[in-house]
């Protein structure tokens, strides 16, 4: 699981965000969802863009077993600094996650 969390987060940041745009690992750690296991990373991508208020996002990835033959299920947050006061809502959507 491990490896799958970090070869997602190594495909977003190229795609997902600005050339010059730096991750700074911040977290990275089994989990389990629903007594599937899984592994969390989470990530702050550092950015600097004209007429943009915020300069990081702190992005938080978790790629989970669903099962036997079945592709993994992946959770993706991005919570950009000016609006940080959304941080614990990640904590409360990762407590929430069902595997179906």
């Amino acid at each position: 699981m491990p490896g799958a969390a970090a070869s997602f987060v190594n495909n977003v940041i190229p795609k997902e965000y600005f050339a010059g745009s730096t991750a700074v690992p911040q977290a990275s750690h089994a989990a389990t969802v629903d007594g599937h296991p899984g592994w969390l990373i989470q990530f702050a991508v550092r950015y600097h863009l004209q007429g943009v208020k915020a300069s990081q996002d702190t992005d938080v990835v978790l790629v989970v077993d669903t099962g036997k033959g079945n592709s993994p299920a992946v959770f993706v947050a991005a919570v950009p600094n000016d609006a940080s006061h959304l941080l614990p809502d990640i904590t409360a959507e990762l407590q929430s996650l069902r595997i179906g």
